[in-house]
């Protein structure tokens, strides 16, 4: 190539540089400015794909494990079919506020998606709590057991979620001036522990004392403070109970005895 094609090509290439360079600067504010509530979007976007697919579940596992026979679903199924889209539809609006850096919105948005999904948990417990003697044989109590494990395991994830939303204002707020007042005590904040000093709650820490609540009914090391965080861990406690004594319970019980 001559020199002259060599200018040539350069002047050319050069705003597509420019360009490139003015996106990956785009981008790493974007980064920047928004990194402490991604992984609340993120886990919002984890519950809603999850919460769909476990409402298929139980809509479909429900029907076939009581009325193999009949093709008419029960009226839960429509309730359902109704208010999952405005559940997919609050995701959409998180993720618009969230990449429009509108906080304030984007934690209203997430604390709205987490009540519609917690509100399907409620419904679905019910439904398989107060339907467990018509699960019969092998075959429903498979269904039974797979249905009430996937509402286990989104139990832990909605709630996770709650807690990450909640605790001292939100994710963007604590360990700065404008945090609010705490729902949860770690051992990381009430002792002096040494490399420490700087630690803040992630949202994998959530996820434990989900966990934690889930399976021994208490938060482990950590102490709840608020109301709002009792309530709420009382309310998972309880659907966890239902769920794992009840359920799952039933339907192992129904293996063993053929």
């Amino acid at each position: 190539m001559s020199s002259s094609e060599k200018l040539a090509v350069e002047p050319a290439a050069a705003p597509f540089r420019d360009r490139w360079a003015h996106v990956r600067r785009r981008l790493g504010r974007l980064a920047d400015d928004r990194h402490e509530s991604f992984p609340g979007v993120l886990a919002i976007f984890v519950v809603t794909a999850f919460a769909n697919v476990v409402g298929a579940t139980v809509d479909y596992t429900f029907h076939f494990g009581r009325f193999q026979s009949s093709l008419t679903l029960p009226s839960s199924s429509y309730l359902h079919a109704i208010l999952l889209n405005p559940g997919n539809a609050v995701f959409l609006v998180v993720v618009i506020f969230w990449l429009l850096a509108r906080g304030r919105l984007t934690r209203v948005a997430m604390l709205l998606a987490a009540a519609i999904i917690t509100f399907f948990i409620c419904d679905w417990v019910l439904v398989l709590v107060t339907t467990i003697p018509t699960w019969k044989g092998n075959l429903g109590a498979g269904l039974l057991l797979v249905d009430a494990v996937a509402i286990w395991v989104l139990n832990v994830l909605v709630f996770a979620t709650w807690y990450w939303l909640l605790d001292g204002g939100g994710a963007e707020r604590r360990g700065t001036e404008l945090e609010g007042k705490r729902d949860f005590s770690f051992p990381q904040q009430a002792e002096q522990i040494p490399l420490y000093g700087a630690w803040r709650s992630g949202f994998n820490d959530y996820l434990h004392v989900a966990f934690m609540v889930s399976t021994s009914f208490t938060a482990g090391t950590v102490h709840m403070l608020s109301k709002r965080g009792k309530n709420l861990s009382m309310l998972q406690a309880v659907l966890s109970i239902a769920l794992v004594a009840m359920a799952i319970g039933r339907a192992i019980s129904s293996f063993s005895s053929g």
